[in-house]
């Protein structure tokens, strides 16, 4: 949602990083006419969706019909090291895992290593990180599994105009009941994917809680005319030094996010060439 500048960098990562997907699909609102010319600018090997009046959760029940899997991405994220989904689906059914988990890496004490994974039980660890199934944010899942939650914990999702922060929410606070009944939780010894707390569009803010840190420079107004302009995420620069995705972290924050400060921010707007 109003944030085509930011989209483009994940769907060039995408392209240069991740292998053994068969699709892909933007979902996407435009609130002001800005942003609706903003992503008529995207340039990728896939489907642009625009809601214009079809809620979001409608276009990804589409989206996901027919699919043996599904992953999900969201539009401030970026892939910046190798992604290959066809290794990590073999691995997904040896293991008989319920979800892998592109964002978070093996971690000691929480996961087990394997010679290209990690595994861990969500029900048996008290990370937070890994205890959490069901995310939006490079998840892996059976399109089976992750539309019967769905059916199960948001009933009529296809037909509501649900955001992904809606339909994550639902079993995400069910999880204790239904996580004992699932495959393992497992991923890339290394993770692969972040995602940057730059800014908050109109239909998250007040209602959902996780902080983020916007400086004139990431307002969405602002990259939305960056965008138009011409001006892109250097996306290379991600990926030649991958230290931003430690460097601006607190001893409490979150491994799947980069933390929400200022001094993030502005090295991000820097990155915008």
């Amino acid at each position: 949602m109003d944030r085509a500048l930011q989209c483009d960098s994940l769907l060039r990562s995408i392209d240069d990083n991740v292998t053994g997907i068969s699709r892909v699909v933007v979902i996407a609102r435009a609130t002001t006419e800005l942003h609706e010319r903003a992503y008529g600018e995207l340039a990728f090997d896939g489907d642009l969706w625009m809601e214009n009046g079809v809620p979001c959760s409608t276009l990804l029940a589409d989206a996901v019909d027919g699919c043996t899997y599904v992953t999900l991405a969201v539009d401030d994220q970026v892939f910046y090291r190798p992604t290959d989904f066809t290794n990590a689906i073999g691995t997904f059914e040896d293991e008989k895992a319920f979800v892998w988990s592109w964002r978070l890496g093996h971690k000691t004490g929480v996961t087990s290593a394997r010679t290209d994974h990690w595994i861990c039980s969500a029900a048996g660890t008290r990370d937070e990180s890994y205890r959490y199934l069901f995310h939006s944010d490079g998840a892996l899942y059976r399109r089976g599994d992750y539309v019967r939650l769905l059916d199960r914990y948001v009933p009529g999702w296809q037909k509501r105009a649900l955001i992904p922060n809606d339909l994550e929410a639902g079993p995400a606070a069910a999880q204790r009941e239904w996580q004992m009944s699932v495959g393992p939780h497992v991923g890339p010894l290394e993770a692969t994917c972040m995602t940057w707390q730059l800014n908050k569009e109109s239909s998250t803010r007040g209602r959902y809680g996780a902080p983020w840190c916007e400086i004139p420079e990431t307002r969405l107004d602002a990259l939305a005319e960056a965008f138009l302009a011409g001006r892109r995420v250097d996306n290379v620069k991600l990926y030649a030094d991958t230290s931003w995705t430690t460097r601006f972290q607190r001893h409490d924050s979150l491994p799947t996010h980069v933390y929400a400060c200022e001094e993030a921010s502005r090295f991000y707007a820097d990155l915008i060439r």
